[in-house]
């Protein structure tokens, strides 16, 4: 899936905090890694969230993937990026929207492209996107960009069913909108 950036921290050592952080319920994020949900009430199993290796060096920014044993089985990855501002922030959401509408020929695999997908309407802004022919195993790739104040975050699921990647879409923004500053 899709590339994320790091924490802000310029080591490349993975963070040992598990996805969503040791951040008291309810408070608002004041690092990057504080944006990365609990999903395991949804179902998923966290690997431990790091810092992007090719991440500017002093950008606020996290990453997790997760993955679904039951049910639907859905994969999902989760990358956050704290500005400074929320003009800094609008202006990286206006980029990396536009980028992927048109990823690198490689990003999903082979030739994949992008069609305009449901936006869940979470955030102050979000743009949604599904690739257009399934792979081999009928999975697609729902890749959402939000800007939730001075946040910038891009969620992704992997999955076959677009009703359950739905719902799981929406209720992952919704668990990071209610920790955004």
């Amino acid at each position: 899936m899709l590339a994320g950036c790091g924490d802000g921290d310029d080591n490349n050592a993975p963070d040992s905090t598990q996805a969503g952080g040791a951040q008291a319920s309810g408070a608002k994020a004041t690092r990057a890694v504080e944006l990365i949900p609990d999903l395991v009430p949804l179902g998923f199993l966290a690997d431990p969230s790091e810092r992007d290796p090719a991440a500017v060096a002093g950008q606020d920014a996290h990453r997790a993937l997760f993955q679904q044993q039951a049910g639907a089985k859905l994969g999902a990855r989760v990358d956050a990026t704290l500005h400074a501002d929320v003009a800094t922030a609008t202006s990286q959401y206006a980029t990396l929207s536009e980028a992927l509408r048109k990823p690198p020929p490689d990003l999903f695999g082979g030739a994949s492209t992008q069609a305009d997908a449901e936006a869940t309407g979470i955030g102050d802004q979000s743009k949604a996107y599904v690739t257009a022919q399934p792979d081999k195993d009928g999975n697609r790739v729902w890749t959402d960009v939000y800007r939730f104040g001075r946040s910038v975050v891009i969620v992704q699921v992997l999955g076959t069913s677009e009703p359950e990647a739905l719902k799981a879409r929406r209720s992952i923004a919704q668990l990071i909108a209610a920790k955004a500053p």
